[in-house]
């Protein structure tokens, strides 16, 4: 693995993190968190021994166009030239390199960029400082705090002001919804095979709707994608799960956000999806705290707006984030991908967990005015 690395690249950049420090040995770790999109190729750690003993820890990302991802094959044929060309591999880097993170709103960080590296053949390595994050519990105080900060950035960024100049950024929901959930989510969803599953039939004999109510919302996507487009549009981190809003090593009231990938204008509120969703994904949210999450941040988002001078409506905030939060992470809540592991301990369960998630994702509709 350490081949992957040149030394004088490695010594460039552990010297842009501890400037006058001499390396004496540095070696690869690979990170513990999985590379959960296409677009990310690895994510390593280089960790550094200096003459005087002191160590220094730098982080490394690898991104890739869609064609490099190893499940690119289960991209059905029809969509794979839509998805290379459509997949916004390089918006981490572009929206690093644009200095736009620079002028993130008080609270807010990303990672301290260092270096980036083209390799070639659509891969790029962003080098960045690696956060020492202290444990945070995401208690309801914390999700606050989280949906005020991103409502500074939607109040800091609204549509107009992202600059111009700016390279395409991300795919956004309309493109999100063709190439992952069309393509590869609702045919399953649609099978009867499907829900003929121990895992599936248990859910529906808790839920009898559950297969009828997200296939509506399947038939009503084009006209709530309409309806998302005539909101007022913002700058969205798109990922802004807790997984991805590291607490700040440097202040007890602050976030380090990672993962730019996906960044780019979105309907306001959008955001709101992916804070409520992230824990409830990965069964570590008991869909029980779910509403009362729900409930906490929406004015926490609207009072972070007003920080920023913006007074949005109320309602166009609701609908931003409930009917983003329906067309990204609803037709996914089911994880079907756990249907061929059912003979592991705990799948079950987890799957039980997730219809339950669901079940919420789907009744959220009716407290938003969204098309039926």
């Amino acid at each position: 693995m350490r081949a992957e690395f040149a030394d004088d690249t490695v010594k460039r950049v552990i010297g842009a993190a501890a400037p006058g420090a001499q390396i004496a040995t540095w070696t690869v770790v690979a990170d513990e968190y999985p590379a959960m999109t296409p677009s990310t190729g690895s994510l390593q750690r280089v960790i550094a021994t200096m003459t005087d003993g002191q160590r220094v820890s730098v982080f490394a990302k690898t991104l890739q166009s869609i064609r490099h991802w190893p499940a690119f094959e289960t991209i059905p044929e029809a969509f794979r030239e839509a998805a290379v060309a459509g997949f916004p591999w390089h918006v981490e880097a572009d929206v690093y390199d644009s200095g736009l993170l620079a002028d993130l709103p008080d609270g807010l960080r990303s990672p301290r960029l260092l270096l980036v590296e083209e390799l070639g053949d659509d891969r790029t390595r962003l080098w960045m400082e690696d956060v020492a994050a202290p444990a945070a519990a995401w208690d309801l105080a914390r999700y606050q705090m989280a949906a005020h900060a991103l409502g500074r950035l939607a109040g800091r960024f609204p549509a107009a002001r992202i600059p111009a100049e700016l390279p395409p950024l991300g795919m956004g929901l309309r493109a999100f919804f063709r190439l992952r959930i069309e393509s590869t989510v609702l045919p399953p969803l649609r099978s009867d095979r499907t829900w003929d599953h121990p895992f599936t039939r248990a859910a529906l004999a808790v839920d009898p709707d559950l297969r009828a109510d997200l296939l509506t919302l399947a038939d009503d996507a084009p006209a709530i994608l309409d309806a998302l487009d005539d909101l007022p549009h913002t700058l969205a981190h798109w990922d802004a799960c807790p997984q991805n809003l590291l607490a700040d090593p440097e202040r007890v009231d602050g976030f380090v956000a990672i993962d730019w990938s996906f960044t780019t204008a979105a309907p306001v509120g959008f955001d709101l999806g992916q804070l409520l969703a992230g824990l409830a994904q990965t069964g570590e949210l008991n869909p029980t705290e779910l509403p009362v999450v729900h409930t906490a941040i929406v004015p926490a988002f609207l009072e972070g707006l007003r920080k920023e001078g913006v007074a949005a409506d109320p309602a166009d905030v609701r609908t931003g984030y409930v009917g983003s939060l329906l067309l990204r992470s609803g037709f996914t809540g089911p994880p079907l991908e756990l249907l061929g592991r059912s003979d592991e301990p705990g799948i079950g369960d987890l799957f039980a967990q997730r219809a339950r998630y669901t079940r919420f994702l789907l009744d959220l509709r009716r407290e938003v005015h969204l098309p039926i």
